[in-house]
């Protein structure tokens, strides 16, 4: 997977948030996510101003367990 990095502020500081090569390239669906010392920060990169989720480090694990065990997988029919 390749990432591309935005840059957005986090406590008062510049972090780097890596985006998903699996994000869209029309600005659609973009997450970015950014991993240091005081947790796991997500965000959705289109938006500069937006809302910055934050994680402890268990919480992610956790997240991230799910979804390689496919707990979010979406069945819609489209």
């Amino acid at each position: 997977m390749n990432t591309k990095t935005v840059s957005r502020g986090v406590q008062s500081k510049q972090e780097v948030f890596k985006k998903s090569s699996f994000s869209d390239d029309y600005g659609k669906h973009c997450v970015g996510v950014c991993i240091n010392e005081s947790g796991v920060y997500v965000v959705n990169t289109n938006e500069s101003d937006g809302p910055i989720l934050t994680f402890t480090y268990d919480e992610w694990h956790a997240f991230v367990r799910g979804v390689k065990n496919n707990e979010f997988d979406i069945h819609i029919d489209r």
